[in-house]
């Protein structure tokens, strides 16, 4: 399933960036936000990559470091793709004389020669493009500062390889971080069970770590039986509790996430914050009853 996932937004990574540029004029591949972050290539690298990722959640295969060497060289054969594929639509307009997008007015680009470059096949035709393209920068549309030099022109085009690879890396580690249980082979379920007020949570977790060392399936049921989910919690300052578990295993991953307001008076996580505890699942049976009354109900109605 990964692979056919994968082949389907390799294509549409491809298909998009296209059509973007040969519609619109529009370069998305080498666009860049603050000088020289690649932002496009970026956002290609991880479109390019959602479909194998994807895949392999929905198969259940771990992600190896082969595995993402795997999808860069998928994102990689989308840059090329693309820069190929806008090459073949590249022609000289006969009137202007300049580079139109087009199969069927004026000539191929492939038909001219230039000077210290020879005939314009692709890869004659990319390095023409790099040499003779400047880059300028502009902060508050004023130029700043301009790159001409052909070492710097090459540094410049290379950051667009290095955004493809960050785009599928990023894209790679949201399935990284999901729980992965290597005895059943599958990743886990998450369930949010139940969240409390931030100036709650240092004694909660004082409590749950003194009820969980005795290791009694009633106290700790109990203790966590006393907690529900509140929907106007979540929209403060909170602590959210997760379990990780799958079908098969007797044993569930307890984790408690730390939401804070940022700069911008947003509730977001606080991804330093981290607590995750290895319990039974039969210390929150009560849980497990609870979802399947709920699916029950939902497949009565």
């Amino acid at each position: 399933m990964r692979f056919i996932l994968g082949l389907i937004s390799l294509i549409a990574s491809i298909a998009l960036a296209v059509c973007i540029q040969i519609f619109a004029n529009f370069d998305i591949l080498h666009f860049g936000v603050l000088m020289i972050v690649p932002a496009g290539a970026i956002a290609i690298g991880y479109i390019s990559t959602t479909g194998y990722f994807k895949g392999m959640e929905k198969s259940n295969v771990y992600l190896t470091p082969l595995r993402m060497v795997f999808a860069i060289i998928i994102a990689i054969i989308s840059m090329i793709s693309i820069e190929y594929i806008v090459y073949l639509f590249t022609s000289v307009d006969p009137e202007t004389y300049n580079t139109i997008y087009s199969l069927d007015k004026g000539a191929h680009i492939s038909e001219f020669e230039v000077e210290g470059y020879g005939q314009m096949t692709f890869l004659n035709f990319k390095r023409y493009m790099i040499e003779s393209t400047p880059m300028s920068f502009s902060l508050k549309h004023k130029e700043i500062f301009s790159v001409t030099s052909v070492t710097g022109l090459y540094i410049l085009n290379s950051i667009d390889y290095l955004g493809i690879i960050i785009g599928a890396w990023l894209c790679g580690m949201k399935l990284k971080d999901k729980s992965y249980c290597h005895q059943c082979n599958t990743y886990r379920q998450i369930l949010p069970i139940f969240n409390l007020p931030k100036e709650q949570g240092e004694v909660f977790i004082h409590e749950l770590e003194s009820v969980l060392s005795t290791e009694d399936d009633i106290k700790i049921s109990s203790f966590l039986n006393q907690y529900s989910y509140n929907q106007s919690v979540s929209k403060q300052e909170h602590y959210l509790c997760n379990v990780a578990y799958c079908l098969n295993c007797p044993t569930a991953i307890l984790s408690i996430e730390l939401y804070e307001y940022n700069s911008k008076k947003a509730v977001v996580k606080n991804e330093s914050f981290e607590y995750e505890k290895e319990i039974y699942k039969s210390y929150i049976n009560y849980v497990f009853k609870n979802l399947e009354m709920k699916n029950n109900k939902k497949a009565i109605v």
